[in-house]
């Protein structure tokens, strides 16, 4: 019996404030504290939790505490990550943006630089299309007037070449007395031998 109670005392001296809990838990079984109405098996139930779970409640606050820090420092460090994000996205929106910018710029003076080329080769055309019909029509009033005959056939060409002409004189306002001339003479040769029957047979 001196065997079993022997470490049970040493384990009551290492643990005198544990020892002295239980040992008023055990008397508050029979006895209340009638002075203030408070059950003593309640109170010491709540020092006993205190005195077991003391560490335990410290070690959860500290790991609670450190959490909080933990989750305070990453939200600090994505809030500034975003920020970055942000500003960076910022910036390559306003550089793409002038980028773009310069690029259509760059096109439009390019586009207009393209029509401008295009507009004088037009032109070119244009012109050598008019002195090749004005040529074609004087030198057929010229022929007309030596008395060489021409078809109905080349009559109503000529007529057809003189509508392109007179568009590409109003487009680019020439001068064009001399061509007026002839043009009305073949006219007139052309109602005479509407007339006459005087176009040439081939």
């Amino acid at each position: 019996m001196g065997e079993i109670l022997k470490p049970a005392g040493q384990w009551i001296a290492n643990n005198v404030p544990l020892s002295i809990l239980i040992a008023l838990l055990i008397f508050s079984f029979f006895f209340k504290i009638p002075k203030k109405e408070i059950h003593l098996f309640s109170w010491l139930l709540q020092k006993l939790g205190n005195a077991l779970l003391g560490g335990l409640r410290q070690d959860v606050k500290d790991l609670k505490d450190d959490n909080t820090r933990q989750f305070n420092e990453m939200k600090a460090d994505y809030i500034e990550k975003i920020t970055n994000l942000k500003t960076d996205l910022d910036n390559f929106e306003e550089r793409t943006k002038n980028s773009m910018d310069g690029i259509v710029t760059g096109n439009n003076e390019n586009c207009k630089k393209m029509q401008s080329r295009l507009n004088d080769i037009e032109k070119k055309q244009d012109l050598q299309t008019a002195s090749r019909i004005r040529a074609h029509v004087l030198n057929f009033s010229e022929d007309l007037r030596r008395g060489n005959a021409r078809t109905l056939e080349d009559f109503n060409n000529l007529l057809e070449e003189n509508k392109e002409y007179k568009n590409i004189v109003e487009k680019y306002k020439l001068e064009n007395d001399v061509y007026v001339h002839a043009l009305k003479f073949i006219n007139k040769k052309y109602d005479e031998f509407m007339e006459t029957d005087g176009f040439a047979k081939y």
